[in-house]
């Protein structure tokens, strides 16, 4: 197996996989100082010394729709360990952004540049097939989101997230939690398809509404209900339960006869007039 040219992030900036691009670098730092939406770390965990960071990069093209980022840094030399800061850790990528699979996945991922542990989030169809349409000279370069995410680091507030001290007090998450933040990139693409499909659809049935009746907006449907009409409540006589003979049981129940109380009858009081 040939070995693996590892870069720092600043290596990685400068001249990813050593070739330098200063035209589409360039054109990258316009890009994230146009950027209406910022960078922002969404969470890190920590394994067997080797760093991983979650970022959320805003998309261009899609308002509100952040992609998923991890930069993992990694070093097998002790004395790098013992540094305060991740500048001279090596690093490796996942991005579910669709430029960065359909164009670079399977080019980072024979170059060892891909996180092993991020690999089954990659769509299969495009995990192990050359891009012969999206990139036809197999260009490796920077990715927009890497780009955004690998700058954020370096130029963020003094490179904080570099710092292993500051790092420290944020809270850490478990690897299996770091990994469920990590959208896939199967089921990001899907996402963006059936958002994309429902709101051209909604424009559409409000011009074809608008056609109609220039004044009408297209509102959510409710669920009409049957109305029933209830007659007031003084009008509604009481049945009652009157009967001669009624079976229960197998028994019989005659109506009660009535019955004379026996007793002294009460004078009537008589008023006067005065």
């Amino acid at each position: 197996m040939a070995e693996i040219n590892y870069q720092t992030l600043s290596e990685f900036l400068e001249a990813p996989f050593g070739v330098k691009d200063a035209e589409n670098k360039e054109r990258l730092l316009k890009s994230y100082g146009a950027a209406k939406s910022p960078v922002f770390i969404s969470g890190y965990t920590i394994l067997d010394d080797t760093y991983l960071l979650h970022l959320k990069v805003p998309s261009d093209s899609k308002p509100g729709v952040n992609y998923d980022v991890v930069i993992q840094f990694f070093t097998k030399d002790e004395s790098i360990k013992s540094e305060p800061v991740l500048n001279n850790y090596y690093i490796q990528f996942f991005s579910n952004s669709p430029s960065f699979v359909y164009k670079y996945a399977v080019l980072y991922k024979q170059k060892g540049y891909m996180i092993d542990v991020l690999q089954e989030k990659l769509d299969p169809k495009y995990a192990d097939t050359l891009p012969t349409t999206a990139n036809k000279e197999m260009k490796l370069t920077y990715d927009k989101s890497l780009f955004f995410a690998c700058h954020f680091l370096i130029t963020s507030c003094k490179a904080t997230w570099l710092n292993k001290k500051y790092i420290g007090t944020r809270r850490k998450q478990s690897l299996r939690e770091f990994l469920s933040q990590v959208t896939d990139t199967k089921g990001k693409a899907i996402f963006f398809d059936l958002s994309e499909v429902s709101r051209r659809f909604k424009k559409e049935l409000d011009r074809d509404m608008k056609l109609i009746n220039p004044h009408m907006t297209l509102k959510p449907k409710t669920e009409s209900r049957p109305t029933t009409k209830h007659k007031p409540i003084s009008k509604i006589k009481p049945k009652l339960n009157t009967f001669n003979k009624s079976s229960f049981g197998g028994m019989t129940i005659r109506p009660v006869e009535k019955v004379k109380v026996i007793g002294k009858k009460r004078p009537k009081t008589r008023t006067t007039k005065k």
